[in-house]
């Protein structure tokens, strides 16, 4: 605006004059600040790329002034800082600026180890990728900084990949190719025995397995089953496998039903003496025709044995097989007397021919000699031809012979055995 003054003397002079008024705005200044972010351990400056400016006063920059800040670059987290700056009017302003701290980590490569067949075709960068907590995705930053990959040639091989992030943080990682050959895969299977008339179960216990896919169990196929547990005999079950390279593999066993005979038990009737050792245990043998020898698992379930007393006894065998049948049999067990305990005949009789007669008229008899021991009395002979008479010596003769045959059976028995 204008304002003109005037003034008269008393001359009658007058003098002019015009100012010029400029009405401004009372404007705050302002202060360019803008959020942050740094990797932890980075310096701080808290006035860096920060300015102030006054329509009036013009640039205040240097003026700006901290009036609060809790950055700590060592720890990550979020942080703020203040600041105030004031023009020639005493106008005052503040702004506030947010400051991340994050941490310095390193790049994540995903890559995983393969098995491939031998002659297929590898890619190295098939399914492999890269990121960043603060570049984010880096797949197109990696490198392969090695990789021996033969795919015509089985065996081992490492690929090794590299990427750096916007911090020079580099990571690297290995990952293992193998190449194996296309071989089929392999049914385990084994021949069995089982007893007619049982269930049987062609899928169990049997499995399959390939270098490449692993178990192909769940995947076995009974092509072939000839078995009739019904009947005794030799049968086939044939198995097929298909792993995912189209390779078949064929396994035939053979299923053998046999009979479920009992088991058998040896041992025979015995003839021991009074006195003697016995023990039931060791007459007794069994076997079977699936479980081979069961002489270990007989029981004597009954031994009425006394070796002190002649007589006949019983004993009695179990044995059961792993069938569970079970057979049991009986013998009999004979103690005699010792031979001391028989009673021999007070006298051996011998037997002494005796001369005929001359006379013709009178028939000849046997002169029988009887020697009595221990008793005393003389031999005494007899010569009459007449026949003896009842009660004489000589009809004791038969007596006493049977008495002497049946001591010498029983020692002769005595002695065989």
């Amino acid at each position: 605006y204008h304002v003109t003054y005037s003034v008269t003397d008393s001359d009658e002079n007058t003098t002019t004059k015009e100012i010029t008024v400029t009405v401004t705005s009372n404007d705050a200044p302002t202060i360019t600040a803008t959020d942050k972010t740094l990797k932890r351990g980075d310096t701080f400056d808290a006035l860096a790329e920060v300015s102030a400016a006054d329509k009036e006063d013009g640039d205040l920059t240097s003026d700006i002034q901290v009036i609060a800040n809790d950055v700590n670059p060592d720890q990550e987290g979020t942080y703020s800082v203040t600041y105030s700056v004031t023009d020639s009017d005493n106008n005052t302003t503040t702004k506030q600026i947010n400051v991340t701290v994050t941490s310095n980590e390193l790049p994540v490569i995903t890559a995983t180890d393969h098995t491939i067949k031998k002659g297929s075709n590898f890619d190295p960068m098939s399914e492999v990728s890269a990121t960043d907590k603060e570049d984010g995705d880096l797949t197109n930053a990696i490198k392969i900084t090695a990789n021996n990959v033969n795919t015509n040639k089985e065996g081992i091989y490492q690929i090794t990949y590299s990427v750096t992030d916007s911090d020079d943080n580099t990571t690297t990682k290995d990952v293992t190719v193998i190449v194996t050959s296309n071989e089929k895969p392999a049914i385990q299977a084994e021949d069995q025995t089982i007893k007619k008339g049982t269930k049987f179960d062609p899928i169990a216990d049997v499995t399959a397995t390939d270098q490449e896919d692993g178990d192909l169990t769940k995947t076995i196929e009974v092509i072939r089953n000839t078995v009739d547990t019904t009947k005794e005999g030799t049968y086939q079950v044939s198995y097929e496998v298909i792993d995912s390279d189209g390779n078949i593999a064929y396994k035939t066993i053979t299923v053998t039903v046999t009979s479920n005979e009992k088991p058998t038990i040896a041992a025979e009737n015995q003839v021991i003496t009074v006195g003697d050792k016995f023990d039931p245990q060791q007459l007794a043998t069994s076997t079977d025709q699936e479980d081979g020898d069961l002489t270990k698992q007989i029981e004597v379930i009954i031994n009425t044995v006394d070796t002190s007393q002649p007589g006949t006894y019983k004993v009695v065998y179990r044995v059961t097989d792993s069938d569970n049948n079970t057979v049991e049999k009986t013998i009999t067990v004979t103690v005699l007397p010792k031979a001391t305990e028989i009673t021999p005949p007070s006298a051996t009789p011998e037997i002494t021919p005796v001369v005929p007669a001359k006379t013709p008229t009178i028939t000849p008899v046997e002169h029988i000699t009887s020697i009595i021991t221990p008793d005393t009395t003389p031999i005494i002979t007899q010569t009459s031809p007449e026949l003896p008479t009842t009660g004489d010596q000589s009809t004791k003769t038969p007596i006493l012979l049977g008495g002497a045959l049946i001591s010498l059976a029983y020692f002769l028995f005595r002695r065989k055995k």
